[in-house]
């Protein structure tokens, strides 16, 4: 992220949201309010004093992020942290018989397969990684149609597996370990307060506004309030937690 921020070292536009998110991050929370006066240079449906969804922040971000990246013609590193490839495989029903993990939801298509001729039979279309990135971020849909709250809990895991889901012949990290989450709490879309369980090392913190607390892995399983973006990291091999 260091790298990042100083690509913009002579930047001399006041309005620059990048800049503004280096002082921010070197010079603390006091800085906070320059940040959040330019996040609608970025952000242009973001309104202060209403909440906004924690998601399309953090996807705003690092899209500004990466375009800095673009304009200066720097690797900064986004792209070797979040980076990877799905790969879509179409697969006939009629001459091969595969299941597919729910996890990746094969999808029903009308197709004509090249390996047993026949046509328009159904066939499902699915997904499976080609690589996987360093950090895994999965945004979990928390409202439906009528932009009602969707409150259901969610279980969950510690450890992520991915080996059912990667593409033939791919050797690759297929292992991931939970090290954040974003809560929301509150009944509404339209309302609310996020607030985040981080891991360092090993220990959990919880991070309410300025306040950091120390909590158990137990906590983060019984918080009531709704998980809304998890946060994976893939480990190498062999595994080491």
């Amino acid at each position: 992220m260091n790298r990042i921020l100083q690509l913009h070292d002579n930047c001399s536009d006041d309005r620059c949201f990048t800049c503004k998110f280096r002082d921010f991050i070197e010079e603390g929370p006091g800085t906070a309010a320059p940040l959040i006066r330019q996040l609608n240079t970025v952000w242009h449906e973001y309104r202060f004093g209403k909440q906004q969804d924690a998601h399309e922040f953090f996807v705003k971000l690092m899209q500004e992020v990466w375009s800095t990246c673009i304009e200066t013609n720097q690797d900064c590193g986004v792209r070797n942290i979040f980076y990877g490839i799905q790969k879509s495989t179409v697969v006939c029903d009629t001459c091969v018989s595969q299941a597919v993990e729910e996890y990746f939801a094969a999808v029903p298509v009308e197709y004509n397969c090249l390996v047993c001729n026949s046509k328009d039979r159904s066939a499902k279309k699915m997904t499976t990684l080609d690589s996987i990135p360093k950090n895994i971020v999965i945004h979990l849909k928390r409202f439906n149609g009528t932009l009602r709250k969707v409150s259901k809990k969610v279980d969950v895991s510690f450890d992520l597996y991915l080996r059912n889901h990667v593409s033939n012949g791919k050797e690759l990290e297929d292992k991931a370990q939970l090290f954040g989450v974003i809560f929301h709490a509150g009944r509404s879309t339209s309302n609310g307060h996020y607030y985040a369980f981080v891991k360092f090392g090993q220990h959990w913190f919880k991070i309410d506004d300025m306040k950091i607390t120390s909590i158990t892995e137990l906590s983060l399983k019984n918080c009531k309030d709704q998980e809304y973006i998890l946060f994976y990291r893939t480990l190498p091999r062999p595994y080491i937690s």
